[in-house]
């Protein structure tokens, strides 16, 4: 689990975070909204120790993170960012294998059961077909998976992933988005900023929304993301309806047109 409390950061005298408090629990996802400038990266650098300096306090299953060194953090937090296409195009089992550096010693290289574990975890995000293709040459939404994939690799259990779906078609979002849920439901710990209340709406189980660097609500995302909200955080007009899927009622999220 990771708390964050009083979480408060600055550059220089410009106040970029203020007393951000929440919890992430076991087994959940939970997506962080908010407008461009809110203070989400910086929220993620902070609790990924990329920056150091801040007041407050974020707990990793109940210790203080200021406590811990890199690797013990790289042990148990994982970071995907929104893209990756390294200068090297190394072949997609290597950028997996990256992953699994923190619990090698200095100088040891991968072992053929650290092979046989990247091809698993290849395996069952269904893109072990790209085990020798080079990172660079594939689609984004591949490239997302494999990113997933050395996040998995690594055997941490907190997921940190900076809008996962940027940049990616229509259906390559919902199949990460898919895979992301169901890693949540196996027990990973999952943090993912997103813009796109659908997204949260569908398929997380917590909401957190920050602007101006405060944390303004959190909750379930029926609750948290109202049209007054929206419109608070986005400037836009939206209504939030109710349409039932195989029997499961879903909220979405419709813009409202201002010009006819």
């Amino acid at each position: 689990m990771i708390r964050v409390e009083h979480l408060s950061f600055s550059y220089g005298e410009t106040r970029i975070l203020k007393d951000v408090n929440f919890n992430a629990d076991r087994g959940s996802l939970a997506a962080l909204i908010g407008p461009n400038g809110a203070g989400k990266s910086t929220l993620f650098r902070c609790i990924l120790k990329f920056l150091s300096g801040y007041e407050g306090k974020v707990m990793l299953d109940g210790q203080d993170m200021k406590d811990m060194s890199r690797p013990e953090i790289a042990r148990k937090i994982a970071y995907i960012p929104q893209t990756s296409i390294p200068v090297f195009n190394y072949a997609v089992i290597d950028i997996v294998l990256m992953g699994m550096t923190s619990g090698l010693r200095l100088l040891e290289t991968p072992k053929k059961e650290h092979i046989r574990r990247a091809e698993e975890v290849l395996e069952g995000l269904g893109v072990l077909h790209l085990r020798d293709r080079g990172f660079g040459r594939i689609s984004g939404g591949e490239r997302q998976l494999v990113l997933l994939a050395r996040a998995i690799a690594q055997n941490a259990r907190i997921l940190i992933m900076d809008e996962p779906t940027a940049n990616l078609d229509y259906g390559n979002q919902l199949r990460v988005m898919e895979r992301i849920r169901s890693l949540a439901k196996a027990g990973y710990t999952v943090i993912m900023s997103t813009h796109d209340p659908a997204q949260a709406l569908l398929f997380a189980d917590i909401a957190f929304v920050l602007q101006d660097g405060c944390m303004l609500a959190s909750g379930p995302p029926k609750e948290v993301l109202t049209e007054e909200m929206m419109n608070k955080l986005y400037g836009v007009n939206v209504q939030m309806m109710d349409i039932e899927t195989d029997g499961t009622m879903n909220r979405i999220c419709v813009p409202v047109r201002s010009v006819k």
